[in-house]
């Protein structure tokens, strides 16, 4: 019975330099990055598609 197993959830990757590090966006990364978006929201808009009204919200970022 496979569902009795526990689940084990293996880490997301993460890829690091000697500067940076990628990594998956997490929930706690919310805030940041709505406010980093919000800021470049002019800059972005004639590069990327027309932004939903709930865009910068924590419902849409997990969504992403």
């Amino acid at each position: 019975m496979s569902f009795l197993r526990p689940v084990t959830v293996a880490p997301m990757p993460e890829l690091a330099g000697r500067r940076v590090t990628l990594r998956a966006p997490a929930l706690a990364d919310h805030a940041e990055w709505a406010a980093l978006l919000a800021r470049s929201r002019d800059f972005l808009m004639p590069w990327e598609p027309i932004w939903p009204a709930d865009d910068l919200e924590r419902a849409a970022f997990r969504r992403r």
